[in-house]
């Protein structure tokens, strides 16, 4: 390789890290850059506007005015249902967004959020743009299609660090393994919990089953960053898979469409239950809590693991 090719390079690996990784981290409250514990939401399929993602929402306030306020909440895909939305001023986005999540508690964090298959119909780069443009509440945070964002701090050290995959794209599978392997890598700076977020399950015991078009790249390359946990959505209900070859994994697809009933055959599944619902995820620097609630408020499922 010539002087020339390498500097044309080098200049395209920093840009491709620039877009997918520094912009990540703008607008966000500076404390949450720096909590030393972290408490999330996490919910997929959910953007239909309807009373089920209404009654979901509630919950989660509900949640807040209990527990404490969460840091932030993570949208898992389909999160806007039929077919995505045509631009950034498409009406959806108050219809099944800005005034789902209107609750006092909620009403200013943060919802990172990654595409699912329904969003890709219409104008999948429109939520991208939602974030770029500042639009809206500026809660909604899409940097790019896929990216990664470290939040929380422990001894100099992200608590976090949250990779944000796009599961639907699978011709682009190669460059997100490789982004994933990329953001897990280095030694300096290396996050306490390392979790992937993406639409499409790993492992299913649902309708749609294993994604298999993941297996060859996306899995390999978190098994060798050594990802904790893996949170997805697609099947609409919610589930607890632990497998010894992958992350544990969770689903949580309650959001708000029709729930698909759980099947038997899957191995490793710890917890299933075709209802609507979300998932709370609390982070410190010695263990993860997972906890799942129906729309009551009510817990379903909890398990603590500890930090390895």
């Amino acid at each position: 390789m010539n002087k020339k090719k390498l500097l044309l390079w080098l200049f395209s690996l920093a840009f491709f890290a620039f877009t997918h990784i520094a912009h990540s981290q703008q607008l966000l409250p500076k404390a949450l850059l720096t909590k030393s514990k972290l408490v999330f939401y996490t919910l997929g399929d959910q953007g239909t506007g309807g009373k089920k993602q209404q009654k979901v929402a509630a919950a989660m306030e509900r949640e807040a005015k209990k527990s404490g306020k969460p840091d932030f909440v993570l949208l898992l895909g389909d999160n806007f249902y039929n077919d995505g939305v045509v631009s950034i001023d498409d009406p959806q986005w108050q219809e099944k967004f800005e005034r789902i999540y209107k609750g006092n508690l909620l009403k200013d964090i943060p919802f990172f959020a990654v595409l699912g298959n329904h969003d890709y119909r219409l104008n999948s780069d429109a939520q991208v743009q939602y974030t770029s443009q500042g639009k809206g509440s500026k809660r909604w945070q899409m940097p790019d299609k896929f990216y990664r964002v470290d939040l929380g701090q422990v001894k100099n050290r992200p608590l976090l660090r949250l990779v944000g995959l796009d599961t639907t794209n699978v011709d682009s599978f190669s460059q997100q393994a490789k982004f994933i392997k990329q953001s897990f890598k280095s030694v300096k700076n290396r996050p306490l919990w390392r979790i992937v977020a993406g639409h499409h399950p790993l492992y299913s015991a649902s309708r749609h089953g294993p994604t298999k078009s993941m297996h060859p790249e996306i899995l390999p390359a978190m098994q060798d960053s050594k990802v904790h946990l893996y949170l997805a959505g697609h099947d609409h209900n919610l589930q607890l898979i632990k497998l010894m070859f992958s992350p544990i994994q969770v689903v949580s697809g309650g959001g708000g469409r029709v729930l698909y009933p759980i099947v038997s055959g899957q191995e490793g599944v710890d917890f299933a239950n075709s209802k609507f619902g979300f998932v709370k995820v609390v982070l410190s620097e010695i263990e993860m809590k997972i906890i799942f609630f129906n729309p009551k408020g009510r817990v379903l499922y909890e398990t603590v693991e500890n930090l390895w």
